[in-house]
């Protein structure tokens, strides 16, 4: 689009654009890596920052060990532009769980919009 500005006899013009985006959100954890003993729980902090977002969003988890569970402290997490929201993601392990290097995906969606944070799980 043109912007004109005119003063008089004075006329100037500049060519700008416009960027809409729509309101989104991104998750965060604030740990990347976590090392455990088999048996032991691990913690992740979670924090989808706003991108001018206001709604639910539903957590997810993939590659978690065998012999383990997850908990989430909130999920969904509920967001309301301009504040945040933020769960914290558990994993429980037992003495049965394979030793070894995990790479766990945290997924968090809401309709259409989907985005994912990868943090890394060590059991000894």
């Amino acid at each position: 689009m043109t912007i004109t500005g005119t003063s008089g006899s004075l006329v100037h013009s500049r060519l700008v654009t416009l960027v809409v985006k729509t309101a989104d959100f991104s998750i965060f954890s604030g740990t990347s890596l976590v090392r455990i003993k088999a048996g032991g729980k691990a913690s992740y902090g979670l924090t989808p920052p706003l991108l001018g977002f206001t709604g639910s969003v539903s957590l997810t988890v993939s590659g978690l060990p065998s012999n383990s569970s997850r908990k989430f402290s909130a999920n969904p997490v509920n967001l309301t532009f301009p504040t945040t929201g933020k769960s914290t993601f558990t994993v429980s392990t037992t003495t049965n769980t394979p030793v070894s290097t995990y790479t766990l995906t945290i997924t968090g969606s809401s309709g259409s919009m989907k985005h994912s944070v990868k943090v890394t799980l060590v059991v000894t």
